[in-house]
């Protein structure tokens, strides 16, 4: 999924306090992480699988994680999250003089507040910006993520502050402008279509006592790329999801970005093709096909996952 989102965490950052919810603590097992090189070249650099929760316990590097990060001369991520803050906050937002209550029905706004509600009374509209219509259903799905360990930023962002403290060079694969722009220019009846859709999931998933985001933290720490990506088709395969809604999530969100990220990765280490790059993004755009990860061999690169008991040194040496 896409992640302009760091301006909810800023925005719960402070505006209020919560206490965190009992949530069964979890621990790395593999992590998401491949290591892949260029045929002709010595130099190996790493593709790294994020997931955009805050919870400490998932935000802890895994020790062949964190060997890896720390050997890279550049870090790079789907956005430049520092840098392109007024771009992402304008990309999500409303046009001045837009309201959301004029654009969608009175009992889609009722939906929105409830579930703000629910997930803390200190949370309203009010004091959130006039997101877009088609931005509430990942917004509210952030929210939930952000809300369990306020104070803590999500696992990406903490990444770039630490590469930035390092004196790694960082940067975004992606135009954050660009990033969300085949979900802008749905037409507003599909826009609807998309949030009703999802808060219908999230009514029924209450219903049921599904938690979808604990589940889907439970299969990130295991480490299963196959358990994932069918986790991940079934929650797209649901009938709440229309059949174009599901073609532009997969094959504009997801296929064709990947195909993009992997020019703009290709690009980095043909500019610097003698420095160790460290490349995190999103799991989901790293498994199954069409991926980073295949689009990458295809593109003349050997890459292979790292597995756990692979403590090897890494090759490559990180500039002073």
């Amino acid at each position: 999924m896409a992640r302009p989102l760091w301006l909810v965490t800023v925005l719960l950052f402070q505006i209020f306090r919560v206490s965190a919810q009992d949530v069964e603590p979890v621990t790395i097992e593999r992590p998401f992480l491949w290591e892949f090189r260029r045929l002709d070249s010595k130099v190996t650099s790493y593709l790294f699988g994020t997931i955009h929760v805050n919870d400490p316990n998932i935000t802890k590097l895994h020790p062949s994680v964190h060997s890896a990060f720390s050997s890279a001369s550049a870090v790079w991520f789907e956005i430049d999250f520092a840098k392109d803050k007024v771009a992402q906050i304008e990309a999500i937002s409303l046009p001045p003089g837009q309201r959301l209550d004029s654009l969608i029905p009175e009992s889609t706004v009722v939906r929105i507040d409830q579930r703000l509600k629910k997930l803390s009374p200190l949370l309203s509209r009010t004091i959130l910006p006039e997101f877009r219509v088609v931005m509430w259903p990942l917004i509210l799905a952030n929210l939930e993520a952000q809300i369990r360990h306020l104070g803590t930023a999500p696992m990406d962002m903490q990444l770039q502050v630490s590469a930035q403290e390092a004196k790694q060079k960082t940067g975004g694969l992606e135009d954050p402008a660009r990033q969300l722009q085949p979900l802008l220019d749905l037409p507003l009846e599909k826009q609807i279509e998309f949030l009703e859709a999802s808060l219908d999931i999230m009514d029924a998933d209450d219903a049921s006592g599904i938690n979808p985001l604990e589940q889907l933290v439970k299969l990130y720490a295991a480490g299963d790329s196959e358990a994932l990506q069918e986790y991940l088709l079934q929650e797209m395969n649901r009938p709440e999801v229309s059949e174009d809604l599901k073609t532009l999530f997969i094959d504009t969100l997801l296929i064709r970005r990947n195909a993009q990220m992997v020019r703009a990765i290709t690009a980095k280490l043909k500019a610097e093709p003698d420095d160790v790059h460290f490349v995190a993004i999103g799991t989901a755009h790293l498994l199954g096909k069409g991926s980073v990860v295949e689009g990458l061999r295809g593109s003349g690169f050997t890459v292979q996952r790292v597995s756990v008991a692979d403590q090897r040194p890494v090759d490559g040496k990180k500039k002073e």
